[in-house]
Protein backbone atom coordinates (compact mmCIF):
# COMPACT_ATOMS: atom_id res chain seq x y z
CA UNK A 1 0.00 0.00 0.00
CA UNK A 2 1.67 3.07 -1.06
CA UNK A 3 1.66 6.01 1.36
CA UNK A 4 2.38 9.99 0.68
CA UNK A 5 6.10 9.34 1.36
CA UNK A 6 6.10 6.77 -1.22
CA UNK A 7 8.90 7.16 -4.16
CA UNK A 8 7.08 5.83 -7.13
CA UNK A 9 8.86 5.52 -10.62
CA UNK A 10 6.93 4.87 -14.73
CA UNK A 11 8.40 0.85 -15.14
CA UNK A 12 9.70 0.23 -18.70
CA UNK A 13 7.15 -1.83 -20.21
CA UNK A 14 4.95 0.73 -21.06
CA UNK A 15 4.87 3.58 -24.15
CA UNK A 16 2.72 6.91 -23.42
CA UNK A 17 1.42 9.73 -25.27
CA UNK A 18 -0.19 13.32 -25.14
CA UNK A 19 -3.74 13.48 -26.88
CA UNK A 20 -4.86 17.23 -25.93
CA UNK A 21 -4.71 17.22 -22.27
CA UNK A 22 -5.19 13.78 -21.81
CA UNK A 23 -2.09 10.71 -21.59
CA UNK A 24 -2.76 7.53 -23.02
CA UNK A 25 -0.39 4.93 -22.12
CA UNK A 26 -0.06 1.23 -23.28
CA UNK A 27 1.00 -2.00 -21.35
CA UNK A 28 3.30 -3.11 -23.49
CA UNK A 29 2.80 -7.01 -21.46
CA UNK A 30 -0.65 -7.04 -21.80
CA UNK A 31 -1.99 -4.67 -24.70
CA UNK A 32 -4.41 -3.15 -22.19
CA UNK A 33 -4.65 0.80 -23.01
CA UNK A 34 -4.96 3.23 -19.50
CA UNK A 35 -6.54 6.57 -19.99
CA UNK A 36 -5.37 9.20 -17.59
CA UNK A 37 -7.03 13.02 -17.72
CA UNK A 38 -5.29 15.87 -17.28
CA UNK A 39 -4.83 15.94 -13.45
CA UNK A 40 -3.38 11.96 -13.64
CA UNK A 41 -1.60 13.14 -16.75
CA UNK A 42 0.18 15.69 -15.03
CA UNK A 43 0.99 12.83 -12.36
CA UNK A 44 2.10 10.73 -14.80
CA UNK A 45 4.72 13.37 -15.97
CA UNK A 46 5.85 13.57 -12.75
CA UNK A 47 6.30 9.93 -12.38
CA UNK A 48 9.12 9.54 -15.65
CA UNK A 49 11.68 10.38 -12.96
CA UNK A 50 11.43 8.77 -9.27
CA UNK A 51 9.03 11.25 -7.64
CA UNK A 52 8.17 11.24 -3.79
CA UNK A 53 4.32 11.41 -3.46
CA UNK A 54 4.45 14.61 -1.01
CA UNK A 55 6.27 16.24 -3.44
CA UNK A 56 3.45 15.48 -6.73
CA UNK A 57 0.89 16.77 -3.81
CA UNK A 58 2.76 20.07 -3.25
CA UNK A 59 3.20 20.72 -6.60
CA UNK A 60 -0.31 20.27 -7.58
CA UNK A 61 -1.39 22.13 -4.43
CA UNK A 62 0.20 25.16 -6.04
CA UNK A 63 -1.26 24.26 -9.37
CA UNK A 64 -5.31 23.85 -8.20
CA UNK A 65 -7.31 24.92 -5.89
CA UNK A 66 -8.68 21.81 -3.82
CA UNK A 67 -8.62 20.85 -0.19
CA UNK A 68 -4.83 18.96 0.31
CA UNK A 69 -7.27 15.96 2.10
CA UNK A 70 -8.86 15.25 -1.07
CA UNK A 71 -5.87 15.91 -3.27
CA UNK A 72 -4.01 13.12 -1.30
CA UNK A 73 -6.43 10.58 -1.59
CA UNK A 74 -6.82 11.04 -5.40
CA UNK A 75 -3.46 10.79 -5.56
CA UNK A 76 -3.37 7.43 -3.33
CA UNK A 77 -5.72 6.11 -5.29
CA UNK A 78 -4.73 6.55 -9.14
CA UNK A 79 -0.92 5.85 -8.31
CA UNK A 80 -1.43 2.88 -6.62
CA UNK A 81 -4.11 1.60 -9.91
CA UNK A 82 -1.27 2.47 -12.13
CA UNK A 83 1.42 0.60 -9.46
CA UNK A 84 -1.33 -2.35 -9.67
CA UNK A 85 -1.37 -2.49 -13.25
CA UNK A 86 2.43 -2.57 -13.43
CA UNK A 87 3.34 0.60 -15.58
CA UNK A 88 5.07 2.08 -12.55
CA UNK A 89 6.64 0.84 -9.31
CA UNK A 90 7.12 1.62 -5.40
CA UNK A 91 11.01 2.34 -4.97
CA UNK A 92 12.07 2.76 -1.03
Amino acid sequence: MLQIDSTVVVTKDQVSCEMGEETVILDLTDGEYFELNDVGARIWEMIQQPCRLRDIEDALMEEYEVARELLRADILELVQEIVDKGLARAES
